[in-house]
């Protein structure tokens, strides 16, 4: 049973007839709104430091520069 099946069914007054089916509903789903965005904003955090790398990658490219190169080395390793 997914998240949404569980809402419905805990809304359901033939299965839940007690006030707490309709708090632990309100939950869920309050719960389920607070991932989808916590989802939408690590990608765009994750958007924003890819192109971070990219201006870095460019900059070490350029002028050879070490701590660009260290500083996007650090990056991957946390990603990876």
């Amino acid at each position: 049973m997914n998240d949404e099946e569980l809402v419905k069914r805990l809304r359901d007054p033939d299965e839940m007839t007690c006030a707490d089916g309709m708090k632990a509903a309100d939950r869920i789903e309050a719960l389920i709104n607070l991932n989808e965005a916590l989802v939408e904003l690590m990608d765009d955090r994750d958007a924003k430091l890819a192109k971070a790398v990219e201006g870095l990658r460019e900059i070490a490219g350029e002028c050879g520069c070490s701590t660009a190169r260290a500083i996007i080395a650090e990056i991957e390793g946390e990603k990876g």
